[in-house]
């Protein structure tokens, strides 16, 4: 598909959801591992593909361009 975004809203939520996952993981004595290797995909996606310092807001990631999509939405200071 010429289309291909790494999508900053549905990410926090994504991310959100597996720390949730995580919590209930310990609450009942499951493994962790998995879960944990999520969490650190997104908090690494945040931190250096999302993440622009010099606007100070988190954008859309163009996969196919290789480059944040630098418009300013509801979803930018979300994370």
């Amino acid at each position: 598909a010429p289309f291909c975004v790494q999508d900053t809203f549905t990410s926090a939520i994504l991310h959100r959801a597996n720390k949730d996952l995580l919590a209930l993981a310990d609450l009942i004595g499951e493994g962790t591992e998995e879960l944990n290797g999520w969490l650190g995909r997104t908090q690494n996606a945040f931190g250096t593909r999302l993440w622009d310092e010099d606007a100070g807001l988190y954008y859309d990631f163009d996969l196919r361009a290789g480059e944040r999509i630098r418009e300013n939405t509801c979803a930018a200071f979300l994370p």
